[in-house]
């Protein structure tokens, strides 16, 4: 790999998305030193999105919302047009996330797996 992919992949930028201050206030911070322009969507409790466009110059930005709705989820650069971001997990962030249904999925995958290796080893015995 050329020493200049290198130095580009380290200084890429990384969006975190914070929701604050009861979800009507979004914040938006960059990790790296590249600077480009993206969209911010938040989308509302009622289904509502507004688009903000963040020119990535700042360390961070704060969009306030006055609006009887919360903001339910927001996420940064939601088409992925910035094809150069390493690291798509960090671009959102969810007011009420589902961790209880996806820790049951990947326990459920993991039996699953685990029952199919005792199988294929119980046939070689």
């Amino acid at each position: 790999m050329p020493a200049w992919l290198e130095i580009l992949l380290i200084a890429l930028v990384a969006l975190i998305v914070v929701l604050a201050v009861g979800g009507r206030i979004v914040v938006a911070r960059r990790e790296g030193e590249a600077t480009f322009p993206v969209e911010v969507v938040t989308t509302f409790e009622g289904g509502e999105q507004v688009t903000e466009r963040w020119d990535g110059r700042e360390r961070r930005a704060i969009y306030s919302y006055e609006r009887p709705a919360r903001a339910a989820q927001a996420q940064v650069d939601p088409r992925r047009v910035l094809l150069l971001d390493v690291n798509y997990t960090n671009n959102s962030h969810v007011a009420n996330p589902r961790t209880d249904e996806a820790s049951l999925k990947w326990s459920l995958t993991w039996l699953l797996w685990l029952q199919e290796q005792m199988i294929t080893y119980g046939f070689f015995l």
